[in-house]
């Protein structure tokens, strides 16, 4: 969850672009493999707050490359494309 304090952005959500005002909230929903960032197209600088769970067992997959993360027992394993292991850090979200 992203909640805008200051500034503005444009939430991009998979092809939908959305701005994002102070006050505003976004959520994205667990297990739908549509990814999001945050665009601050302005000069002025932007703040928001990010709340999430921090889950010990997790999946990402990153869509403009197609890798992936996987968190599990406290460590993260990136893969690339052909799951081939990239990289391998200790995890201390959980």
């Amino acid at each position: 969850m992203v909640h805008m304090l200051t500034g503005t952005v444009t939430l991009i959500e998979g092809d939908t672009q959305t701005p994002m005002h102070p006050g505003d909230t976004a959520c994205f929903k667990a297990g739908v493999p549509v990814g999001h960032c945050l665009r601050n197209d302005g000069d002025a600088p932007a703040s928001y707050m990010v709340i999430g769970t921090r889950s010990g067992c997790d999946d990402v997959t990153y869509p403009l490359t197609g890798d992936t993360l996987s968190i599990r027992n406290g460590i993260k394993t990136y893969r690339n494309t052909d799951g081939t292991v990239i990289n391998i850090v200790p995890y201390h979200g959980a």
